[in-house]
């Protein structure tokens, strides 16, 4: 009699087959159960930042600078303007702030760890290559809350004052791109290396517009409710501010055509307005304080 102990080469493709179909079967519902969940954590991430900057409001009266203006002079006299505001005894600038124009490592991407978080503590990761940094709070001491000396230089961390106005903001130490001396720009996952300006935008409105449409270097940035179909379209959030992120792909979605020459889009537009010139940055993961869900599911 034939021994049936073993399977036979049939039997086993047979198997692999159908343990092939149900892990493509298993495979789109996982990934689709993930993305759900990584826009959940986004979006209470935005939240956080939405409350941390009504607390950062709360304390200093206004919202901050989002150092966006393309008119780098202006942009360094509206920070001066607020520091006076929110500090009228400070008597030591960073030598950032002692310049006529406003350095470039000053912009919408890195606003808001500046303000919420503070003094910044940071080093080397020797695994990853990149910097770990923690943000500290600015010091109690309303004469030097910047932590610098008489030069405008940061203080040694010993030198420092112990009494803290506490970050309004916690954020992950190892989710930041950058150096010391270009600033950081933060991702919303550490699996974005780009060490370009950021993965998170803040943009504050004023007089119920925006000061700039973004960068210096890049037309636009804030949005615009494209959904308004007739007459002027009117900025989103024109009393307070918009917070927006690129989403965990790292790119920033673009409804804007090749002659206008970048990969922002600030309306809140259509979909037949992807940009073909632009596939890279077709993307529309984005989120934002305000609208709901991704720039994609408004579509």
């Amino acid at each position: 009699m034939r021994n049936r102990n073993a399977f036979t080469l049939v039997e086993l493709l047979v198997v692999i087959t159908i343990i092939g179909l149900l892990v493509g079967m298993a495979f789109p519902a996982y990934y689709a159960v993930m993305g759900r969940a990584h826009k959940a954590v986004d979006a209470m991430e935005i939240d956080q930042l939405d409350t941390a900057l009504v607390l950062f409001k709360a304390k200093f009266g206004s919202y901050p600078p989002d150092f966006a203006d393309v008119d780098r002079a202006a942009a360094m006299q509206q920070t001066l303007r607020f520091i006076r505001q929110a500090w009228p005894r400070c008597q030591r600038l960073p030598r950032d702030f002692q310049g006529t124009d406003l350095p470039p490592q000053y912009n919408a991407g890195t606003a808001m760890p500046f303000w919420l978080g503070g003094v910044a503590n940071f080093q080397l990761d020797p695994d990853t290559g990149r910097y770990l940094v923690e943000y500290v709070g600015f010091s109690a001491d309303p004469t030097n809350p910047f932590d610098v000396d008489a030069s405008g230089d940061p203080l040694p961390i010993d030198k420092r004052q112990p009494s803290r106005i506490l970050p309004f903001m916690k954020f992950a130490t190892n989710r930041f791109t950058g150096t010391p001396a270009t600033f950081f720009g933060y991702w919303p996952t550490t699996d974005v290396t780009t060490a370009g300006i950021a993965g998170y935008v803040y943009f504050r409105a004023k007089n119920k517009t925006y000061a700039t449409k973004g960068f210096p270097d890049l037309a636009h940035g804030a949005m615009l409710d494209g959904r308004i179909r007739t007459g002027t379209m009117p900025w989103l959030n024109t009393d307070s501010y918009q917070i927006r992120s690129c989403g965990r792909d790292g790119l920033w979605y673009s409804g804007h055509t090749a002659a206008e020459g970048n990969c922002w889009g600030h309306k809140l537009s259509l979909p037949e307005t992807f940009d073909a010139g632009f596939p890279s940055c077709s993307t529309a993961d984005d989120m934002g304080n305000c609208w709901p869900g991704t720039l994609g599911d408004n579509f």
